[in-house]
């Protein structure tokens, strides 16, 4: 496919869950009704949400549970709406997350990753948005 199908359809889709989550949370009450409660929630389902990827594959390694994909896309799903959540709530999208992402791999990677280069934490240039 050319990229620039891949790209319309790509923002589509994150449009497409940013409405999503914003219609989820507008019927949430008053639960979300600060931005500090807001965080506080998010942060906490992200990290329940990972855990719950974590945890899956932990059984698959440490208890021979055969691999759930279904399970893990789904548990990833609910990551990426906490995630689209704290994003919202600053101001930014997925799509400016994976493309910061992207840019600082790409600086900190320029060639592909080396186990012999590894660098750990963020330089200054890369931690900015």
């Amino acid at each position: 496919f050319p990229v620039t199908i891949l790209e319309r359809d790509g923002i589509e889709v994150l449009k497409k869950f940013r409405d999503h989550t914003d219609r989820l949370v507008s019927q949430s009450g008053p639960l979300l009704n600060t931005v500090e409660s807001s965080f506080a929630i998010m942060a906490l389902g992200l990290a329940g949400e990972s855990g719950e990827v974590v945890d899956e594959i932990k059984k698959v390694l440490g208890h021979g549970k055969p691999l759930d994909r279904e399970k893990i896309i789904n548990e990833i799903g609910d990551v990426l709406f906490y995630a689209d959540r704290i994003l919202a709530a600053i101001g930014h999208t997925l799509k400016d997350s994976m493309e910061c992402n992207i840019d600082k791999l790409n600086k900190r990677y320029p060639s592909g990753f080396d186990n012999s280069e590894k660098k750990f934490g963020f330089t200054k240039e890369e931690g900015a948005l």
